[in-house]
Parts: structure tokens; sequence; C-alpha cells
């Protein structure tokens, strides 16, 4: 079966698979530009989660086999998809009066030039960089600004070639940052999805007063981390006190890994059900690789209440997110249940009017409330104390296809 129908149909058949062997199954196992293993290793990718992408760079990086130097280059644009870049993968190998950079990234406005290095041992010219990055603005006219130039370098210890690019007369237009990081960079964005905060993760590779981001990129990192427990503290305090709940409860809150493991399980049944690969967005928001179906996946722990079990937020930006695709589906997971709904959107917004939502300062969300049933869950429309029935959206999550 080839690769692209194999992943379509088990997206995880190829999951304990190190690079190096699906470059060895892609097309004829020789990575060139235009070739069928080109399109067969850029379509795997694009089925990966951010912890494969992390873990296929990591063995580009410690196993020198013949093609990892294409491999790592094709895994780090997959990166900047991932982050939210517009990205053109660029030639494997220079060819005389082609263009010869790793990738081009867009943003708005803003270009960046990507140029793939395992390793800072040997010098970089910089001017054919920046030759890159002009020829590309001549030949696009309408671009105005010229491209910047990021240079994404395997090694964290980068000192030679910031030292390089400081001495240089580049150095207002060329930045560094490690593979490292930049994982990092995309942990981040997969767990937060306001656009405002993504917008200014992708702002940190601009050139500004620092030649190499990294220590800003830990930053970030380390700040998300601690922050996102306090925001999910908050939504279920909130919720808590909404329903006259004392104010001193104890609280007791599933572990984050455990909710992103349940989500994984649910939207890798979905789209397979939908016979469609699919990749990460952030970390609620999943889009199958064609563009065509968005999916926003939300996970409840069991309250301890018969009449209101399982509690979940509705944002704006997840309905935004949901409009944005041909199908759009607002997933419900129960994390004690093997059933799941799949409400599309055009669905889902005739509800709205009928239920509770929270505006307060920057924050304002709709809330999901399930209640059983006989053993049967149905959505609470609190506003119109109307309850509707979930059969016709429910989809079995309880085992992922090997």
């Amino acid at each position: 079966m080839p690769l692209k129908d194999l992943l379509s149909v088990t997206p995880d058949a190829l999951s304990s698979y190190t690079i190096e062997q699906i470059v060895a199954i892609c097309g004829d196992g020789k990575l060139r530009t235009g070739a069928e293993s080109e399109a067969d290793l850029r379509y795997f990718l694009s089925c990966q989660t951010g912890e494969q992408l992390a873990l296929h760079a990591s063995y580009c990086l410690k196993n020198a086999f013949s093609q990892s130097g294409f491999a790592l280059q094709d895994t780090v644009n997959e990166i900047g998809r991932r982050l939210g870049f517009e990205v053109t993968n660029g030639r494997y190998s220079g060819v005389r009066n082609e263009n010869g950079f790793d990738g081009l990234w867009t943003t708005g406005k803003t270009r960046f030039v990507v140029e793939v290095k395992t390793t800072d041992a040997y010098r970089i010219n910089l001017d054919t960089i920046r030759d890159y990055a002009r020829k590309l603005r001549d030949a696009n006219v309408a671009w105005g600004d010229e491209p910047q130039v990021l240079i994404v370098v395997g090694r964290n210890d980068t000192g030679d070639l910031e030292a390089q690019v400081r001495g240089s007369r580049h150095a207002w237009n060329v930045r560094l940052i490690s593979v490292d990081a930049l994982l990092k960079l995309l942990f981040v964005c997969q767990r937060l999805s306001h656009t405002n905060v993504l917008d200014k993760v992708k702002r940190i590779l601009l050139p500004f007063e620092y030649t190499k981001v990294d220590e800003i990129v830990e930053l970030v990192f380390e700040t998300q981390q601690e922050t996102e427990v306090k925001v999910e503290a908050e939504a279920e305090l909130d919720e808590t006190e909404s329903n006259g709940a004392a104010s001193d409860t104890k609280y007791e809150f599933t572990p984050r890994h455990d909710l992103d493991a349940q989500r994984r399980v649910v939207v890798t049944n979905f789209f397979q059900a939908k016979n469609a690969a699919f990749h990460q967005v952030t970390r609620t928001n999943f889009a199958s690789n064609d563009g065509a179906i968005h999916v926003t996946c939300a996970v409840s722990k069991r309250y301890p209440r018969d009449y209101q079990p399982y509690w979940y937020a509705l944002h704006p930006k997840w309905l935004s997110f949901l409009r944005s695709a041909q199908s759009g589906y607002f997933i419900l997971s129960c994390m004690d249940r093997v059933d799941a709904f799949a409400i599309p959107v055009s669905d889902l917004e005739a509800l709205l009017p009928k239920l509770n939502q929270t505006k307060s300062g920057d924050k304002e969300y709709w809330h999901i409330a399930l209640t059983t049933e006989n053993d049967s869950l149905k959505l609470n429309l609190s506003k119109a104390d109307e309850r509707i029935a979930l059969e016709s959206y429910k989809f079995s999550s309880a085992v992922v296809a090997s």
C-alpha cells in the first residue's frame, strides 16, 4: 500500500519507525527535489504530532545517516507550518540558476528565508543566503520589504556562528534559533489558542536587539507552563461558583497530560472515520491536512453532581476556527466514557442563544453543560430550560485502529 494511502487509513501505522526508516520507504528511498520520495516524506511529516516531529528532528541530529540533512530540512519546515507560517519548501540540493533557500516562511507582510544547519562547525556564507532573499524579493516586486533570514541550527552551542553574524553587515537582518528552542515555540503554540498570543510568539523571531533568541523562548516556555495551570483552574472555579458551590470547595484537577492523551485518541478516531489525515494546530484545535475539516475537542472530567456531570467552555476564538473550514465540528469528550460527540458548527451556532454565557473583561465563553438521563447524555440549554439528545452526534473513541 502506498505510504499516503496507508497513513490516510491508519495514521499511527508507522509510529514506531525512525525518520531514517521512513525515508527508506519514501518513493525509491532517495530524497530528490520533485521526486515521489519528496512528496511521501512531506506528507508523512504533515501527519505527525508535535512530539513526533521533535523525535524525528532529534534523530536527524544524533544519527548522521546519508539523508539526515534533507530530512531535518523538511522537519523544520513542517514545524514552521505548525507555528502558523505559510511555508514554501526549498530544494534539497542547489542547482545553477535556481534559488537555493531551504524554506520560505511567511506571516502577514513578514517573510523569512530559512537556512537549516545540523551544526555550526562550518562557517556559513551569509552573503549567499542574503542573495537568496534579494532574488525572492526581486521576483516578487509586490512584496516590498526584503525577506529576513532565520538560521535554524541543530546545536545549542552556537557561539561561533553568533559571532560571525554580529561581525557581519547582515547583523540586523539575520537571526539564529536552535531546533530545540524552535520546538519549544511549537509546544507553546499548541497549548495556547489566543490569536494575539500566537502572533507574539511568532514575532519573537523578528530581528531586534538580540542575535540569538533562545533565552527569550525559554522565558515564554516557562511562563506559559506556570500560567496555563492557573487559567485552567480559574475556568473550573468560575464554573463551580456559577452553580452555587461553596467557595471553600477543594478542587481536584485532572492532570494535563491525561486530558491531552484522551483528546488525541478522540480526535484520531474522528478523523479516521472521515478517512482524513490531520495535524494539531493548537492544544484543542486540529485540522485535516487538506484544510477542509476543522475540529475543536474539549475534554471534561466527571464532576461529582448528577444534574450536570460534564461541563465545557466554548470560546469565541474556537467558533472562528470552526467557521473557517468547509466543515467544522465541536467535539465533546468525557474522561470516563468511551463515546464522544461531534457537533457541526452550524448546529452549535443555532444553540448559542439558549446557552448561558460569561462575559467579564477579556474573558468570554459559553457554558456547555451535559446532564444524564437514563444513562444517556443530553445537552442542557439552560436559558431555554430545554435538553436535547446527543445520540445523533455520538461516535466511539474507545480504540484507535493500528
